[in-house]
């Protein structure tokens, strides 16, 4: 939720991408800070879009920021 304006995607740990599937900023980035850089930009065009995605985006099913799933790269 940004601004009053929810904004649902996927991350993609393979690739580490995030596609925002609804709402604003919609489309497939090449990282969840991209991801939340579009969101901030389309919602709050003022506003300097630099955003940390990993604690921008949260976990559905726990609340948790994206950082608490995160894996390093090539980790299994």
């Amino acid at each position: 939720m940004y601004r009053g304006q929810r904004a649902e995607g996927v991350f993609h740990p393979a690739t580490r991408t995030l596609t925002v599937s609804s709402g604003p900023g919609a489309g497939t980035y090449p990282s969840p800070s991209a991801a939340a850089m579009a969101v901030i930009q389309e919602l709050n065009p003022d506003r300097s879009p630099h955003a940390n995605g990993w604690s921008f985006w949260r976990v559905t099913s726990s609340g948790e920021e994206l950082k608490a799933v995160r894996r390093a790269p090539g980790a299994h």
